[in-house]
């Protein structure tokens, strides 16, 4: 999986082969989205996140990106 761009403003693409349930969390470890996409791409709205660090969680794996208004 890739996530770009990053740093993000507006929104981020993630992009994979299979994305099972994908899942964004904080700083803190606090649960902020969650999505369950049907195709090998997805994008997600990150313009109401406050900037900082984010972590994109796809089954076993996990993605840093961070926020920058």
């Amino acid at each position: 999986e890739i996530i770009f761009p990053n740093p993000a403003n507006d929104f981020v693409t993630l992009k994979g082969e299979s994305l099972g349930m994908v899942s964004i969390y904080n700083a803190l470890g606090q649960k902020l989205d969650e999505f369950e996409p049907n195709d090998t791409e997805i994008r997600i709205n990150t313009a109401g996140y406050e900037n900082g660090i984010y972590v994109v969680k796809v089954g076993e794996k996990a993605l840093r990106f961070v926020v920058k208004h």
